[in-house]
């Protein structure tokens, strides 16, 4: 809990002090937001205790760039948890801190302080899935202080297996813990996931029903990643779905001329 006695200097022999909790805090800060307004218009305001799975179709670089812009937007609130799946055999999903500290400098952010603020856990096999998602759900619970947490292309080893036996249990494992510590903690939860046939998240059933928001991207209409994403909301609990919103800009055209911090 965070102390926030209020106590006038009349009645500070006879009352006890006020606690305010952390969860209050987060509340009353800034509502976050991806900073993309069709993306923003297409799923409101990102809230406090709700799973939102973001789906990209192929190599599509969107999602990642968004996950990087979400967290650095977090960090102005409070902390983030990050959990990043990595399958060596598939590629790597790695977050970037040169990414990171350009989105930075876009949204007028120190740099420093959004690494300072962000704490990770790392898998690079379906076995050590649920020991990572273990440990990131231990220290949120811990911190107090998390607004955001990150579960980075957490479905890789169920992809790469074909969703069956120990890597379909990892995943339904990891997922549910922090799923369930996000909403209990009032935790805004990001997932990010691929695309299969039909705009479907190529992930394990589990996953797909615990989300609240699932939003599918792909490539604009031209094909070419910078002039946009085409994003399908398939899921929503207050908003009509399928609905469909162009997203223009991605990638390092979206933050402008700047010049890349040195540190």
């Amino acid at each position: 809990m965070a102390i926030g006695s209020i106590v006038s200097p009349a009645s500070a022999g006879r009352l006890k002090p006020h606690f305010v909790r952390a969860s209050a805090l987060r509340r009353e800060a800034a509502p976050l937001t991806t900073g993309y307004a069709d993306l923003d218009d297409l799923i409101g305001e990102m809230e406090g205790g709700l799973f939102y799975l973001f789906c990209g179709e192929g190599d599509l670089r969107f999602v990642d760039d968004l996950v990087h812009r979400i967290i650095v937007r977090a960090c102005r609130s409070g902390r983030v948890a990050y959990m990043n799946s990595t399958d060596y055999y598939r590629g790597k999903t790695l977050i970037s801190a040169d990414r990171l500290a350009q989105c930075a400098k876009a949204e007028g952010i120190e740099p420093a302080l959004v690494l300072e603020r962000t704490y990770t856990a790392a898998a690079y096999s379906d076995l050590r899935q649920p020991r990572a998602a273990a440990a990131l759900e231990e220290r949120m619970r811990r911190d107090g202080s998390t607004v955001l947490l990150v579960a980075h292309a957490m479905p890789v080893f169920y992809e790469a297996a074909d969703g069956m036996g120990v890597a379909r249990e990892a995943l339904n494992r990891s997922i549910s813990a922090l799923w369930r510590a996000s909403a209990e903690m009032g935790v805004v939860m990001v997932a990010t996931a691929a695309v299969s046939g039909a705009q479907r998240p190529s992930t394990s059933s589990l996953m797909a029903d615990l989300a609240s928001v699932i939003v599918a991207f792909r490539a604009g209409d031209n094909g070419r990643f910078p002039d946009g994403a085409c994003a399908t909301l398939l899921k929503h609990p207050a908003r009509g779905t399928p609905a469909a919103a162009h997203i223009f800009g991605g990638g390092e055209f979206w933050v402008g001329r700047i010049t890349p911090p040195f540190r």
